[in-house]
């Protein structure tokens, strides 16, 4: 299968807002790009799916070796985002029809996330967003 696109959402755990992690294609991989996207939650609970899907269908090419500082996220940055969000990991695959990859992070020291296989959804396209929220919600609680 080939992976069309890939971000992060997380919910904030005081406000419950939610902010959408970028990554653009590299030639090799993906990789994160800035700026973070709020996203306030009664936005998502209306539109999330539709916002999720047309960022990962469109998302951007780069050259990793050329990204300026600008592009990027920083560092203090990101932390304070991880920190304050659970998040998980939406990836678009498409094979002979596309699949949405569902994945709770789990934080860990630094930049790093664990994610366990048993705990990956790979969710059939088309979805209503009454089912993409009810499996970000089941994703969000494992990732807590």
């Amino acid at each position: 299968m080939k992976t069309i696109g890939i971000c992060y959402l997380g919910q904030h755990v005081k406000t419950g807002d939610f902010v959408l992690l970028q990554f653009a294609r590299d030639h090799l991989a993906f990789v994160m790009i800035g700026p973070a996207v709020l996203i306030p939650q009664q936005k998502i609970e209306v539109e999330g799916l539709a916002m999720v899907l047309s960022y990962l269908r469109n998302t951007a090419k780069v050259d990793s070796k050329i990204i300026s500082e600008s592009q990027k996220i920083p560092k203090e940055e990101f932390l304070k985002l991880k920190r304050n969000h659970l998040l998980v990991e939406l990836a678009l695959l498409h094979d002979t029809s596309e699949i949405m990859k569902v994945i709770p992070l789990h934080g860990k020291h630094g930049l790093r996330f664990d994610m366990n296989e048993d705990e990956i959804r790979k969710v059939p396209l088309p979805r209503t967003n009454e089912e993409f929220i009810s499996n970000l919600r089941e994703a969000l609680e494992i990732a807590s």
